[in-house]
């Protein structure tokens, strides 16, 4: 114990030493910096900070008298070593790749590259160093704590304080300071969003509330119980994203709220995928049993702790729950990337502000659409689960039809203007993309109406049950998302029929 306590204000005394020179650094108003002096610097205050780290690491398990062998004391320490070098290396380089100034080209490229590759490496040292502990732990793994039993699980008691909490707010924060950057980027100052945030954010979660209950069917005098449990991420996603635009539109008149909508609203995919390790914790939100054996590529705690649901207890002696929070939570990350970075970035040509926004609403309805079916019973909402998998249809669908709605009035307001430019090769690209989203959207819409009519017992009025061996509810997802495609006609044929005509009026002046 006493080697614990030690190496543990040890490693706390480093660590908000290396912390504190970093913010200094960011306040720093000095233009002449000497960055490989502060980079070498930082490096070697977080490398004693680690080996403080696993040395008290080290004092806790002999303290814990866990019994490890070599291979999980290895495990231990290597995980812990480069587990903490890399976490706090990372979040400082991140703190000076978007509050730093004064920092030249080279050096800001160096904290985002190194930033990007140590967060890389601090994922699977943290799972290493997890399986060190993982073979002697107890599950379920505690989600939190009771002012009145401590430390608790899903299976001893709620927590007043519960690890998912935490999770939805740290996604939140790190949203909040990535929207900030991009806006920073933009017009050159931060803190513009700060008030949307802290409106939108307890915005979301009280519509996440509601629409859990309204969904559930709750009567109203337990909307109020959020401490029962009970949101649901469509409904939170949805009420945030509208107050905060009308909050941003409403404090901010001076700065363009479609560049908001860009930077903030793809970065809730982040969130939401931090938010669902909340569901890890709570052993929720998962899927029905599944052998162990096609999971061996996860860590071993992951593994373990998906064995158990809150609902249902232990998974039988081989199997575990389908960890649908981790599957939801990488397809979020993946669509963060497409979205900020391929179509933000290498494809923004082709885009119009606030379009990312409206993306955000489509990838993230489509992978619940696909996700949903995939749940127990238990954790889908409504009538037979239908509530929040027609809601996510849906999200598609606005989704879809807001981002040709901006395409249109966009087009609109141009050509009212007469600054409608004429891309080359608008001709071809307009009709290819015309006949291509006509003949996808219509097969689909096509097919999906002849699975809805007839679908076995739809004429008897049979219940229905969400999930994709029903070819009633394959009919009614085809179909929404062929109307979906078939609408992205619209600016296909407005750029076909502008090529068409520029191409005439140049023809009719060379006459």
């Amino acid at each position: 114990m006493v080697m614990f306590i030690i190496f543990a204000v040890a490693a706390i005394g480093v660590g908000v030493y290396s912390f504190k020179e970093n913010i200094g650094l960011v306040r720093s108003k000095m233009i002449d910096v000497d960055f490989r002096k502060v980079t070498r610097t930082i490096g070697l205050c977080n490398g004693v900070f680690a080996l403080c780290f696993t040395l008290m690491l080290a004092g806790g398990i002999l303290w814990g008298e866990y019994p490890a062998d070599a291979i999980h004391w290895i495990m231990l320490i290597f995980g812990g070593l480069f587990f903490s070098f890399s976490l706090i290396t990372a979040v400082q380089f991140f703190i000076l790749y978007y509050w730093g100034k004064n920092i030249d080209e080279k050096w800001h490229k160096f904290y985002f590259m190194s930033f990007i590759g140590l967060f890389i490496v601090a994922i699977p040292t943290l799972f290493l160093w997890l399986d060190g502990y993982a073979p002697y732990l107890t599950y379920p793994l505690v989600n939190g704590i009771s002012f009145n039993d401590g430390f608790v699980t899903p299976a001893t008691g709620k927590p007043n304080l519960a690890w998912y909490a935490i999770c939805i707010v740290s996604g939140a924060v790190l949203v909040y300071a990535i929207s900030d950057h991009l806006l920073y980027k933009e017009y050159g100052k931060h803190g513009i969003g700060e008030s949307t945030f802290f409106v939108a954010f307890p915005a979301g979660v009280i519509g996440a509330r509601l629409w859990y209950c309204i969904g559930e069917g709750k009567p109203i005098a337990d909307w109020i119980k959020i401490w029962e449990g009970g949101l649901t991420v469509v409904g939170g996603a949805l009420t945030g994203i509208i107050v905060g635009v009308l909050w941003f539109i409403w404090r901010n008149p001076k700065y363009s709220i479609f560049v908001a909508i860009d930077c903030a609203v793809p970065t809730i995919l982040i969130a939401q995928a931090i938010g669902r390790w909340g569901n890890f914790f709570n052993c929720e939100v998962h899927g029905l049993e599944v052998s162990a054996e096609y999971f061996k590529w996860l860590p071993e705690i992951i593994r373990n702790n998906a064995a158990y649901s809150c609902e249902y207890g232990f998974a039988s002696s081989g199997n575990i729950y389908l960890p649908l929070f981790l599957i939801e939570g990488i397809i979020n990350l993946f669509g963060y990337f497409v979205l900020a970075h391929l179509f933000g970035k290498r494809l923004h040509k082709y885009l119009e502000p606030a379009d990312l926004g409206f993306g955000y609403i489509v990838w993230y309805g489509m992978t619940r659409v696909i996700l949903e079916p995939f749940r127990d019973g238990k954790f889908n909402m409504g009538n037979n689960g239908y509530w929040s998998w027609i809601w996510c249809l849906l999200y598609v669908l606005i989704g879809s039809i807001g981002i040709i709605a901006n395409h249109v009035i966009r087009y609109l307001i141009k050509k009212h203007k007469g600054t409608y430019i004429v891309q080359k090769g608008d001709i071809k690209i307009g009709s290819i993309e015309t006949i291509v989203f006509a003949a996808v959207g219509l097969v689909l819409v096509v097919v999906g109406t002849v699975l809805m009519v007839n679908a076995p017992g739809l004429q008897e009025g049979e219940a229905r049950n969400i999930g994709f061996g029903d070819s009633f509810n394959v009919g009614l997802m085809l179909l929404i998302v062929g109307v979906s495609i078939a609408v992205y006609v619209v600016p296909a044929a407005i750029r076909f029929i502008e090529g068409i005509k520029k191409q005439k009026s140049i023809e009719a002046v060379n006459e």
